[in-house]
């Protein structure tokens, strides 16, 4: 019988999440388990055996981003670098995305040299979902002060950024989408502080399956989504699923669906 293989990396954190997924692969049915440690920073692939079985690699933005451009594993990760974009959100989602008014695309050097009041608030995040920093909201002073400490480091100065007025949020969740289903999911933020409790709105879920039979960025992946302060949902980004945190999702749905869907196909 077909099983399928999930490769999750173990040195990564945080512990509470990456053991939730390692207790639901142990327990679900026709899944073979299979740690691995990656040193941080390089580009090491996982010394496996390229078998048949289909195979599902959970672990750190870097090392995901390596598997997806080595195509070793099938299907590896669920990602791509041109629905894994701001601009594809923007072009498919429209004014049903969070950021949508005023948002404008800068290089990160660029931005910084604008000519800005240096209190003034920006949305800022970078246009790929490759996690060279989180979104924020940012004064555009400490900005340009970030700026000048990263001169040097990791982050590279041409990195495209979005840059939109901040928006005022009541309520967030993250979802998690397998072949056009919601299977999962979590409240996260009340009006921008930490609030996590499982469990999905049914109009939330339903939010999310209508916008996925608009367009989906891969058969697997996370919808982040806002109520505004008009009560109306808009979507805040899309996460690759294979580096996303759970927040209080059920990890055991979240292996069975996709087994589910991996083993259908």
């Amino acid at each position: 019988m077909t099983r399928v293989q999930w490769v999750i990396q173990t040195n990564i954190g945080p512990d509470d999440e990456k053991n939730r997924i390692i207790e639901a692969v142990k327990n679900t049915p026709n899944t073979r388990y299979v740690p691995i440690k990656i040193r941080p920073f390089t580009d090491e692939l996982p010394d496996l055996h390229h078998s048949q079985e289909p195979t599902v690699v959970y672990g750190a933005t870097g090392f995901i981003n390596n598997v997806y451009k080595s195509g070793l594993w099938n299907p590896g990760v669920f990602f791509d670098e041109v629905n894994f974009n701001y601009v594809a959100w923007y072009m498919n989602y429209g004014p049903t995305l969070l950021n949508y008014e005023g948002v404008t695309i800068y290089s990160f050097e660029d931005f910084a040299h604008q000519d800005f009041d240096s209190s003034t608030l920006f949305f800022i995040r970078p246009v790929k979902d490759l996690k060279e920093f989180s979104g924020t909201v940012i004064e555009f002073g400490e900005l340009q002060a970030w700026h000048k400490r990263l001169l040097g480091t990791e982050l590279d100065p041409q990195t495209e950024i979005v840059v939109a007025p901040p928006q005022n949020i009541r309520e967030e969740w993250r979802t998690f989408v397998v072949d056009g289903r919601v299977v999962t999911g979590s409240h996260y933020r009340t009006d921008g502080r930490l609030a996590v409790h499982p469990g999905l709105p049914v109009h939330v879920i339903a939010f999310v399956e209508r916008l996925s039979k608009v367009w989906s960025p891969a058969p697997v992946f996370c919808m982040d989504v806002a109520e505004d302060e008009e009560g109306k949902l808009k979507v805040i980004e899309i996460n690759c699923f294979n580096s996303s945190g759970l927040y209080a999702s059920d990890a055991l749905d979240i292996v069975s669906g996709i087994n589910n869907y991996l083993l259908k196909k």
